[in-house]
């Protein structure tokens, strides 16, 4: 069963260790580099599965670009599964492989995941001592619209047809569903240390386009430290022991 994982990345050298530990298990990573200006190239090129691609929008985050790369970028690939998703979501089951297998035999084309969102409860991104991050950060809260539909089978489908933000998809090909348990979850480590996040609110918030502002993509992006915190502590106090 072969696996290849795609993702887009920009300025991740703190998430990139983890993310490429989390799918190690993939026989390639294709990433998609929007002009990194910290150590995000140099930590993937250095890895021996990463295919690196970079692309550049001007300083700025072209959603339409990211729609592209997420629903059509992988076609053709020689693949079981194709896993497409942003440097901060962690699809995650303890048999992982086993259940791809499964839903491999039994026709399955598409993977619908159980979204949670994911919180670490310190001021700073935690420290690369060499474990996953599902070790070092396990409590979350589900949410639905964490719930994307980001695995499938390449050979099946002819485009997933994301929405602006990639949430929603409208795949077609031949997308069957299965497993109503949604037993495969999604792992949105966005909340990974206050400052860590505001930091990355307010750098992306810098980058939105006069076509994202007009029409609020991206309008969690703000920067109000104050109510970045106050959210923080909302989701924290939600949270539960979700791996």
């Amino acid at each position: 069963m072969r696996i290849v994982v795609y993702a887009i990345s920009w300025n991740e050298e703190c998430m990139l260790p983890f993310f490429l530990r989390h799918y190690d298990f993939a026989d390639k990573i294709v990433i998609y580099d929007n002009m990194s200006t910290d150590r995000t190239c140099e930590i993937a090129r250095a890895h021996p599965k990463v295919e690196l691609r970079q692309y550049d929008s001007g300083e700025t985050i072209d959603e339409h670009k990211y729609v592209d790369i997420k629903s059509r970028a992988w076609a053709g690939e020689a693949a079981d599964w194709v896993i497409s998703v942003d440097m901060d979501e962690f699809l995650y089951h303890e048999n992982l492989l086993a259940y791809l297998a499964l839903y491999t035999t039994s026709g399955i084309t598409l993977v619908y995941p159980s979204g949670y969102q994911m919180v670490y409860d310190n001021d700073e991104f935690p420290v690369d001592d060499g474990r996953q991050l599902t070790e070092i950060c396990k409590n979350g809260v589900f949410m639905e619209g964490c719930s994307k539909v980001c695995c499938f089978n390449p050979s099946a489908i002819s485009d997933m047809n994301y929405d602006i933000g990639c949430h929603n998809c409208h795949p077609t090909g031949c997308p069957i569903w299965w497993d109503p348990m949604r037993p495969i979850k999604l792992l949105h480590y966005h909340y990974i240390g206050r400052n860590y996040q505001f930091n990355r609110c307010q750098m992306k918030y810098t980058r939105r386009t006069p076509e994202a502002i007009i029409y609020g993509w991206g309008a969690t992006l703000d920067d109000d430290r104050a109510i970045k915190y106050r959210v923080y502590s909302e989701v924290l106090a939600k949270s539960v022991q979700v791996i």
